[in-house]
């Protein structure tokens, strides 16, 4: 099965009137994002002395980690591992989950606020924690699911789809985009909320634009979704 990716590439070279014999349409548009006025305070930078250790499946939170979190800590991505774990002393239990590493780094992150933000950071996990035997049609059900509660906004508190993003929103995202990478874009591109919340969270200030994974909209959808910028 192809990558989404390579998908991508495809569906905009057509558009550009690379295919033979096409004429060259206008090129297809990718979402972007006009941070609104942040409702948090400025988020202070916190120095943690441990080891966060995240599964290569969810390493697109390192790039949130210093930056947008404004956490400083030594942070390894394993192969391995099945979950985040973070280890402040060699006599120290490890806290486990995003949310608990977190919680241990810095208890009062601001970004740790919200009625939701554990339950979907949980969430968040355990849609990569099983890679073997999850066949693409469960994936394409995840997505849809996801693409229903963030549709579904109302029931959507402190982050994932709230005017403001939460740890819940990166943990998501970076999620999200493992799925994606196992499915091809026509598994994926009915799923317009799910999109432009996608493009919108890697697009929050303090984000390593490497980090970013390449989303298409289809014009006819093409709505701007703003999303409150952390400080960065």
């Amino acid at each position: 099965m192809n990558d989404a990716d390579e998908q991508i590439a495809r569906f905009l070279a057509k558009r550009a009137g690379k295919a033979s014999g096409a004429t060259a349409p206008a090129p297809a548009k990718t979402a972007t994002t006009t941070p609104a006025t942040a409702s948090r305070p400025a988020i202070k930078r916190c120095s943690a002395p441990g080891t966060l250790t995240l599964p290569k499946s969810l390493e697109r939170l390192v790039s949130v980690i210093s930056g947008v979190l404004q956490l400083d800590v030594r942070t390894e991505v394993s192969e391995t591992a099945t979950t985040a774990t973070y280890t402040a002393g060699k006599t120290d239990a490890p806290a486990q989950g995003i949310f608990a590493c977190v919680q241990a780094m810095c208890a009062q992150h601001p970004m740790l606020q919200g009625g939701n933000v554990e339950e979907m950071c949980a969430r968040a996990e355990a849609l990569v924690a099983v890679q073997e035997g999850r066949g693409a049609q469960i994936r394409r059900q995840e997505l849809a699911e996801i693409n229903a509660i963030i549709n579904d906004a109302a029931t959507i508190t402190g982050g994932v789809a709230g005017s403001s993003p939460s740890l819940a929103d990166f943990a998501m995202w970076a999620a999200v985009c493992t799925i994606m990478s196992q499915v091809t874009y026509a598994d994926y591109q009915a799923c317009h909320d799910l999109i432009r919340w996608l493009d919108a969270v890697q697009h929050t200030p303090g984000i390593n634009p490497a980090a970013r994974r390449n989303v298409v909209l289809n014009p006819a959808v093409h709505i701007a979704h703003q999303i409150t910028a952390a400080n960065a």
